[in-house]
């Protein structure tokens, strides 16, 4: 347990309440500030999370641009995560939730590769300005960008080339918020937070993980996405 509050996250939390946006500190982070009272010390990441907005989501990309951060583009991101990036912090991952028809459970949309034949299809299709690993050998592949890009746009017009998995959440953990306060901070959380965390962890929530933990295979509530 850090005797100071992660720097990351401090940054993260005062450039979204600067600028008046409603977020809530989610997943892991949340657990570890519960759980640790810090950012638990072996994630590489800052879990926030936003109700989907385009407007919203605009915003968030030029302030935290503006204030020192880039955006990582990650393979199976799509349109529902933002990474930013800069030197000697951990990456912020602001995630935005979804409501369902039912409006019973929130979630999000994470795209992965069906499989690795997908995933080279992806490199060889952008191997023209591929920076990369390997980018000596794929820049050397790069006369067989047309056949991979035309191949990558029928396997996703055939709902082949990805597959969409997301936490699926009882939206009642995200219909009232309150305010906590983790070594001076304040941060906004689901009001319910230690019913949100025992349902997305389990009962045994209080007791660290000793295994590295995958949130498709090791969480029960990750679910794949056809809609």
């Amino acid at each position: 347990m850090g005797k100071n509050l992660d720097s990351t996250l401090i940054k993260a939390v005062k450039i979204l309440g600067k600028n008046r946006i409603n977020y809530w500190i989610c997943h892991g982070t949340l657990l570890g500030l519960i759980r640790n009272q810090n950012v638990i010390s072996k994630s590489s990441d800052i879990d926030i999370a936003i109700w989907n907005s385009k407007i919203i989501k605009n915003k968030i990309y030029k302030i935290f641009l503006k204030n020192g951060f880039k955006k990582k583009k990650k393979f199976f991101s799509g349109d529902n995560l933002l990474t930013f990036v800069k030197k000697g912090e951990r990456e912020i991952d602001i995630t935005f939730y979804e409501k369902d028809k039912q409006n019973k459970y929130a979630f999000f949309r994470n795209y992965h590769f069906r499989n690795y034949f997908c995933r080279i299809i992806d490199v060889l299709a952008k191997s023209e300005n591929y920076k990369g690993n390997y980018k000596f050998i794929i820049t050397k592949l790069k006369f067989l960008s047309f056949f991979a890009k035309a191949i990558k746009k029928y396997l996703i017009k055939k709902k082949y080339y990805f597959i969409q998995y997301g936490y699926f959440i009882p939206v009642k953990f995200f219909n009232n918020f309150t305010i906590i306060k983790v070594k001076s901070l304040k941060m906004r959380v689901p009001k319910n937070y230690y019913g949100y965390i025992r349902f997305l962890y389990g009962e045994s929530w209080r007791v660290p993980n000793k295994k590295k933990y995958n949130w498709i295979t090791d969480n029960p509530h990750t679910k794949k996405i056809n809609f």
